[in-house]
């Protein structure tokens, strides 16, 4: 307990009894670090290659409040700022700046921008009055289309902030070339050169209380394309943090380094890996390239304690043939989607063959209750969520009788409903986003959740209260349930239920897309298995629910927190080894399954599925639908399909080099002429892949003989 123990008594006793959590988010992180100047001079940020102090990060916020003060982008202004968030210490700086003026941070991501029909909307619902771009992610025509567009939107300053962390320097040269161009925008402000102009600017200080909306963050899923809004008061913000302060089981760490490996517009980022450890008077180590091998690099080097992940960061980690040093690791949050018993034991196998004795626990949250609510203890076995947070409050809906209980109330099945100070309002200005229920006075967010609850009080999600699909004659078809049971069973490293409309039959049937651990006959075998423990063995869920086919796929899409994406499997027609479910029935009760191969290509394709499933993330699929080569429309046409490519960078980065960009969008490139260059870099890269991966089997053949 050491760090809780250098705590003041009076600082010790404000965090005791949530006292410390009613201010602004900004002096929550100040109060808590400026106790001495041993704090002052610990270390805040690594990025690369610096360390970045707390003393230095409060004077770093100090300067961009001094901007926004000389802006008037303050509370006595109603500011509200769009902020473009990207994975750097400038994005963060500014979190926090503008919350010392007052002024409310709008959190947006990329696509949020590109769309301009749903820009202006946003801009004009949120009450945004001043937008800050990266200058990783804009495009400049992008940039001039929104300085254009400021009078009718009634924006005061567009502004840009150069987000580059540490890069190599082919990419960096690239970065200069991109914000050279964004600084030929006429109209368009830079952060680093208002840095110098209004250094010395008296700060306008915000009031010192909480404020509804103070900050907006964004779902991991989407509705049409894009994120929701979630807006969190300062004091819910801080108490999303607070509560882990007050938790025993995080008071005996020796150091808090972490990695933060995901951009703060979702609230895992946000208030978990950020203003938690924050809080802490921790280490937060930014890692560019987010969930990918070269993290290893980074927590080995940096002695990182605590790691937040999913089984979309571990998955890839597993397969990768060098084990990194990992013994500084303590604790691993892990998070964003079901965490079955056979997955935790995977991952703790490979925690301990890399020298860690880290103790693992899985968490629950949500962005509407300020990221983690529900913990479990450490290294559990089952696959229990364990019990609430401090500070969270707990009901279990009845669908059956519409009555709520209490947890202690005894083993049940319902849907869980949660509340706590970090609630958000479900309010935003005069918009309405989500309702929030009324149970014994108090306001609970209804999670449609359905969670199983032992008799010791833990918790265990088994699905969605409204994930389901129904046919022609009515059946329905429990998607939350399917896919949460299938990915608990052995082999199975994950699964979506997809409702695909046959035209055969002029219906819609659920189709299962599985990930093995194994391939070919072995994976089929395991499909086989699991299909049949669910729904014979245990009958764990009604015959009703089985699925009609499955198709054993190389990888599934994920959301940004990891999560399945059903969507995207939907609309980008996912393909594998295909197998028709047949159902053995005897005396009207199943007692088998069987697996029989399926012709997909010869099949009826799905089609025609109603819009309530299609429409999420369309933009999106547009654009993904380039990433794949087809790139004719947008060289043929430069109608729609120019702002899909302009925006591909933003959305599935990495996908395309970034000179491909340039040059579909260089109106003079004739394309006869794109397409031979097009050609040529595609054969140089090709080419340069094949002498990578000689490198690297010869870079494997050397470690292995060093290991020997």
């Amino acid at each position: 307990m050491e760090w809780f123990d250098n705590y003041p008594e009076e600082l010790k006793e404000r965090i005791t009894n949530g006292e410390i959590i009613d201010q602004k988010y900004w002096s929550f992180i100040k109060e808590l670090n400026s106790y001495s100047d041993e704090r002052l001079d610990s270390t805040a940020f690594i990025v690369g290659e610096k360390k970045i102090s707390y003393r230095k990060m409060f004077e770093k916020w100090e300067r961009f409040a001094e901007i926004f003060s000389a802006l008037d982008i303050t509370e006595a202004k109603n500011a509200r700022i769009g902020l473009m968030t990207t994975l750097s210490f400038d994005c963060i700086s500014i979190i926090y700046s503008a919350n010392m003026t007052g002024a409310d941070v709008s959190m947006i991501h990329p696509v949020d921008v590109i769309d301009e029909e749903h820009f202006e909307a946003l801009v004009e619902k949120e009450g945004i009055t001043d937008v800050i771009f990266a200058s990783d992610v804009t495009k400049p025509e992008v940039l001039r289309r929104v300085i254009a567009s400021k009078k009718k939107l009634s924006l005061n300053n567009v502004i840009v902030y150069h987000c580059g962390v540490a890069r190599g320097n082919r990419k960096q040269r690239h970065e200069d070339h991109r914000l050279n161009a964004l600084k030929r925008v006429e109209g368009a402000l830079f952060l680093d050169d208002l840095r110098k102009e209004y250094k010395g600017t008296p700060i306008q200080f915000a009031s010192e209380g909480s404020k509804e909306g103070a900050i907006v963050f964004r779902t991991s899923g989407t509705t049409s394309g894009f994120h929701k809004p979630v807006p969190l008061s300062d004091s819910a913000f801080n108490e999303s943090a607070a509560r882990l302060l007050r938790d025993e089981r995080f008071r005996n760490l020796s150091a808090l380094v972490t990695m933060m490996a995901m951009e703060p517009m979702v609230s895992y980022a946000g208030c978990d890996m950020m203003h938690a450890p924050l809080s802490y008077g921790g280490t937060i180590v930014l890692a560019e390239g987010g969930f990918s091998p070269s993290m290893l690099k980074l927590i080995e080097e940096n002695k990182v304690t605590v790691v937040f992940a999913g089984s979309r960061m571990f998955e890839p980690l597993l397969k990768f043939p060098i084990r990194p040093d990992l013994s500084n690791v303590e604790v691993v949050f892990l998070g964003g989607s079901y965490i079955s018993k056979s997955v935790k034991k995977r991952y703790m196998k490979y925690l301990r063959d890399c020298g860690s004795k880290a103790e693992i626990y899985v968490g629950y949250g949500l962005t509407e209750i300020g990221g983690a609510a529900l913990l479990t203890g450490k290294n559990t076995e089952d696959d229990c969520l364990g019990k609430p947070l401090s500070g969270v409050k707990v009901k279990i809906l009845d669908e059956e009788n519409n009555t709520f209980y209490d947890p202690e109330d005894g083993a049940r099945m319902g849907v869980l409903c949660l509340s706590s100070k970090s609630l958000s309002s479900g309010q935003l200005n005069d918009m309405k986003l989500f309702d929030l229920i009324d149970i014994d006075g108090e306001k609970y967010l209804n999670t449609y959740d359905l969670v199983d609850i032992n008799e010791n009080g833990d918790m265990r999600v088994i699905g969605r209260m409204n994930k389901f699909f129904v046919n022609n004659d009515g059946v329905r078809f429990d998607a939350g349930l399917v896919e949460t049971a299938i990915s608990g069973e052995p082999g199975i490293e994950d699964c979506g239920l997809v409702p695909e409309y046959t035209k055969l039959i002029h219906d819609t049937i659920p189709v299962l897309y599985v990930k093995t651990l194994e391939k070919g006959r072995k994976g089929r075998t395991i499909v086989k298995n699991a299909l049949y423990n669910v729904f014979v063995k245990n009958g764990r869920i009604v015959d009703s629910n089985l699925p009609t086919r499955a198709v054993i796929v190389e990888d599934l899409p994920y959301t940004p927190t990891g999560k399945v994406d059903v969507h995207r499997i939907l609309k980008e027609k996912y393909t594998g080894d295909a197998f028709r479910i047949d159902p053995v029935k005897r005396h009207g009760k199943l007692v088998d399954v069987i697996l029989r191969e399926y012709d997909r290509e010869k099949a009826p394709l799905p089609g025609g599925v109603p819009d309530e499933l299609t429409e999420d993330l369309k933009l999106l699929m547009e654009v993904k639908d380039l990433s794949k080569g087809r790139l004719g429309p947008a060289i043929r046409s430069r109608g729609f399909e120019k702002k899909a490519v302009s925006g591909m960078k933003t959305m599935q980065k990495g996908l395309m080099p970034d000179m491909i960009f340039e040059l579909i969008m260089d109106e003079d490139v004739k394309p006869e002429a794109l397409g031979r260059m097009l050609a040529r870099m595609l054969i140089d890269r090709e080419k340069q892949e094949i002498k990578r991966r000689a490198k690297r089997r010869k870079k494997r053949r050397d470690d292995l003989r060093g290991c020997l």
